[in-house]
């Protein structure tokens, strides 16, 4: 089962339901209903947990390594296939660097663990009030780049979502 789906792949979804092919919605409704029941039968039958923390993001890490998190069934030899971070990757919450230099020791040595994040207010530097032409890399750019270089060196898998508070558009 793929994350990603064809056109043609939601129009079957919705043809095995009786819909029609003009009807893209509703073939898209049939694929997704389709999408979440495999999931939810699939999770039954898979050795899963979910560890949820009231600890700041920043002292979890260190926690976790340090054997703190033991007494909650979380020894200090703990990998994880996905970690998500939320936005502290943003440059004024923790950071690339430090997101990465805290988490990338807890995730399991397979092809597919992965740190899932976001940028909130990641600027792209033609959008930032001024001089575009005079604009020179920062840390934030820098923190980019290094994490670039970690994903196609295979280091380490960031899945990234890119949104902006301020707008309302979604």
């Amino acid at each position: 089962m793929s994350c990603f789906s064809s056109v043609k792949e939601v129009i079957r979804s919705g043809i095995a339901h009786g819909g029609r092919i003009e009807d893209i919605y509703g073939c898209l409704y049939f694929h997704i209903s389709d999408q979440l029941q495999a999931f939810a039968r699939r999770i039954k039958t898979l050795n899963i947990s979910f560890h949820l923390s009231h600890i700041l993001p920043q002292n979890l890490a260190e926690s976790l390594r340090g054997g703190k998190m033991a007494k909650n069934g979380l020894p200090p030899t703990i990998k994880f296939d996905r970690i998500y971070v939320g936005n502290t990757l943003d440059d004024n919450y923790l950071g690339v660097d430090s997101v990465l230099t805290q988490w990338k020791p807890l995730l399991a040595e397979t092809k597919h663990a992965s740190i899932v994040g976001c940028f909130l207010n990641w600027q792209h530097p033609e959008y930032v009030e001024g001089d575009a032409s005079a604009w020179q890399p920062t840390d934030a750019e820098a923190s980019r780049a290094m994490a670039t270089s970690a994903i196609f060196a295979n280091q380490v898998c960031l899945s990234l979502c890119m949104g902006d508070r301020s707008s309302d558009d979604g």
